[in-house]
């Protein structure tokens, strides 16, 4: 590709085929989206956060969403 070649899809391993990935990176978002987490976590004294034991809640997307929605609305 450095030397201006064409690729096609399958020019490539199907575990590294744009296809492939595209579908990995969709299950992270999905993954990201559904597992929601909300939690608040408190700086430290260097600028850092105390997020080592800290207690996390995971939230169902649409009520985050709905949550963030009514924030911006009465920001």
């Amino acid at each position: 590709m450095s030397q201006g070649q064409q690729f096609s899809e399958d020019d490539f391993p199907m575990i590294v085929s744009p296809s492939h990935v595209r579908h990995c990176i969709d299950l992270l978002r999905q993954t990201l989206m559904c597992y929601s987490d909300r939690t608040i976590e408190e700086k430290d004294d260097t600028g850092g956060v105390k997020g080592f034991g800290t207690e996390h809640q995971c939230n169902d997307y649409e009520e985050l969403v709905r949550l963030i929605n009514r924030w911006q609305i009465s920001s």
